[in-house]
C-alpha cells in the first residue's frame, strides 16, 4: 500500500477517523505513519511507534483540534523513515522546515496560511 501513496487521492484510500477527540480513541495501538489531511490537501505527516497514544497525548496535535473538516488517515509501519520519504512526497505546509503555520478563522471556517 505504501508505494502507492503518491498524491491526496491515495492517501484517502486509507483508513481514517475525523478529527475529534472522542474519535482519537478509535485509533489502533499500532505504529504508523498518519496523514492530517481537509478535502483539498494534506497538512502534515508523521510517525508514531503507538499511534493511539500519539493522538492522545501529543500537545501539538491537540493544538489543532478547534479546526473542522479534517481527518487523520494512517497505515501501519515499522519504518520511521517512510514518514520522511512521504513528507518530501507530498510536501504537507505544516512540516516545511523554517515556515511557522499562522490560523486564523473567519465566519467558523478555518485557514492556514504559511508564513516565514
Amino acid at each position: 500500500m505504501k508505494s502507492k501513496i503518491e498524491n491526496l487521492e491515495n492517501v484517502k484510500r486509507l483508513p481514517f477517523v475525523e478529527w475529534t477527540e472522542s474519535q482519537f480513541r478509535n485509533t489502533p495501538n499500532i505504529p504508523a505513519v498518519y496523514f492530517l489531511c481537509t478535502n483539498k490537501r494534506v497538512l502534515y505527516i508523521g510517525y508514531s511507534k503507538t499511534l493511539h497514544n500519539r493522538m492522545l497525548t501529543n500537545t501539538l496535535i491537540r493544538k489543532y483540534m478547534a479546526f473542522r473538516g479534517i481527518k487523520l488517515y494512517w497505515f501501519e509501519s515499522c519504518y520511521p523513515e517512510d514518514e520522511g520519504k512521504f513528507i518530501k512526497k507530498l510536501q504537507p505546509m505544516l512540516n516545511k522546515q523554517g515556515k511557522k503555520p499562522i490560523i486564523y478563522r473567519a465566519s467558523n471556517l478555518y485557514a492556514f496560511e504559511i508564513c516565514k
